[in-house]
């Protein structure tokens, strides 16, 4: 049990030696930084807003769209899922699901790590506007989120004919 003032609360040994490495990695004390986290955790419950250092998600009016490729946090990764710092994900639901008050929209990940795999649908650099040749991963068809989005506005949008091709993968990966 670790004890704070007027609070004990159990701390888990991963987020303890979490704790410790934030601490050590600054001039604060294990307390102190324990002490931001709950602050912050707090000020996001009062003000649903995100932890410090994230970007804002996008404006209501700004909501994603399918076949627009937007910067999306897929961390923590369970598994096989794609994760690591914010990638560029393919927003591939429809306008019914992107509106909706629940806020979440189904992205497939890309990926620069050309392999070439069944389902992965290959989008060169120059037709997308991205820095490097890229797959789609559509295998990895999940649903997010708008609070991962961490781009304020798209990346950019793939043609139509990329998009169908994508649509119809997913729907092939759906067959029984």
């Amino acid at each position: 049990m670790k004890s704070v003032p007027g609070v004990t609360v159990k701390i888990p040994s991963r987020v303890r030696d979490r704790l410790k490495a934030l601490a050590r990695g600054s001039s604060k004390t294990m307390g102190r930084v324990l002490e931001e986290a709950v602050t912050c955790y707090e000020r996001n419950l009062r003000d649903d807003r995100y932890l410090e250092g994230w970007t804002p998600m996008p404006s209501p009016s700004r909501r994603p769209e399918q076949g627009e490729i937007w910067l999306a946090d897929l961390a923590p990764p369970v598994g096989h899922e794609q994760a690591g710092p914010p990638r560029p994900v393919l927003v591939v639901s429809g306008s019914v699901m992107n509106r909706a008050p629940y806020n979440l929209a189904w992205i497939v990940p890309l990926s620069t790590r050309l392999r070439g795999l069944p389902g992965h649908i290959r989008l060169p650099a120059a037709d997308s506007g991205l820095r490097a040749d890229s797959e789609i991963l559509c295998e990895h068809l999940r649903s997010i989120s708008h609070q991962r989005f961490r781009s304020p506005a798209p990346l950019t949008r793939v043609r139509p004919q990329v998009l169908r091709q994508v649509l119809s993968q997913i729907r092939e990966l759906m067959e029984p």
